[in-house]
């Protein structure tokens, strides 16, 4: 019986050119061999890189240099590496396994469902606590003049109206929060998305003529203002965009390019739909700011039905509308009850 190493065919190339040169390729004492017409090739095992093996396609040596020599018979180069006494590693293993495969998606699947659920919020949480306060103001001022031209233009409103309702605001504010107010900015806008009002990291917080003119007293606009505010208090923008800015990242890990992430972050903040949760606690920080500054909670229901009643369930502001339903909303500021 021959004891001569076992060889089997394959194709060279030398990483210089797309010719192919036609070989025997050899594993002997941690030695690749290559022979063929023109082709006398010894090189250590060490040095050489080897494919993982896959249930299609090729196998592989590649060379430091780049060259690589090719074989398609791949039960062929098995024989070969297990003739030589080279064992595939063990996640290679398990990557041929159909049942290890489908445990590990369905493990990855529940981790990642899991981490954004629950560990998403609460990092989210965690990472606008110790963030600056010069920080949020400088996020939010970049994303409102991102926002700028795009989807608003400065406000048409009379100067006069601006101040008197920045004033009713602020006294409300006085009388329901007193120094416990967050900080906070009331700019208004004129709209090219139609009424709206929402806040920005840093206190911003946007109302549009549209939204002013569609109200039928200045109340039903306070009250807004509060809903608005305890999106502020609670930081709940500056926490999606956290939340965003790490599904971007892991976007990005998976599948690389995250410019097309970071230049949508204005609308992201703009479009965003706050959670259920954000929404009804938004919504509990308004009830409690009209009832403790003597407004009418009953007033934000008036503009909840006037929305309604302009243009319909879908067409109520993204960060008015989400998830309570508005039905549900308008009961719950209709109710007598503290």
């Amino acid at each position: 019986m021959s004891n001569s190493p076992l060889s089997i065919s394959a194709r060279y190339f030398d990483g210089r050119s797309t010719q192919e040169y036609a070989v025997s390729l050899s594993i002997e004492n941690g030695c690749v061999k290559l022979r063929g017409d023109g082709i006398l090739r010894d090189e250590a095992l060490t040095a050489l890189e080897i494919s993982e093996r896959t249930r299609y396609g090729s196998r592989r040596i590649s060379f430091a240099e780049g060259a690589y020599v090719e074989a398609f018979d791949r039960t062929a180069f098995d024989q070969l590496l297990a003739a030589a006494a080279i064992g595939e590693s063990q996640v290679v293993r398990w990557q041929q396994s159909w049942s290890l495969t489908l445990a590990a998606l369905v493990l990855t699947i529940f981790t990642l469902t899991v981490g954004y659920i629950w560990g998403l919020p609460w990092f989210a949480k965690g990472v606008v606590v110790v963030l600056p306060d010069t920080t949020q103001h400088s996020i939010g001022h970049t994303a409102l003049q991102s926002l700028e031209g795009d989807f608003f233009e400065e406000s048409k409103l009379p100067h006069t109206r601006q101040e008197d309702l920045r004033n009713r605001f602020n006294a409300a504010v006085q009388r329901s929060l007193g120094d416990q107010a967050p900080a906070y900015t009331l700019i208004f806008k004129k709209s090219k998305i139609g009424p709206n009002a929402f806040a920005l990291p840093g206190g911003f917080i946007v109302m549009t003529d549209e939204l002013v003119k569609l109200a039928k007293e200045d109340n039903a606009i306070l009250g807004v203002l509060a809903h608005e505010l305890g999106h502020v208090q609670h930081q709940h923008s500056l926490r999606n965009l956290v939340s965003a800015s790490v599904v971007g990242v892991v976007a990005f890990m998976i599948w690389g390019d995250a410019s097309s992430f970071v230049a949508s972050i204005p609308t992201v903040l703009l479009q965003t739909r706050y959670s259920r949760e954000f929404e009804t606690e938004a919504d509990t920080f308004a009830l409690d700011f009209l009832r403790r500054a003597q407004i009418p909670p009953a007033a934000m229901a008036h503009m909840f039905r006037a929305l309604q009643k302009s243009s319909g369930e879908n067409a109520i502001p993204e960060l008015l509308r989400t998830h309570p339903a508005t039905e549900e909303r308008i009961r719950r500021f209709e109710s007598p009850d503290p």
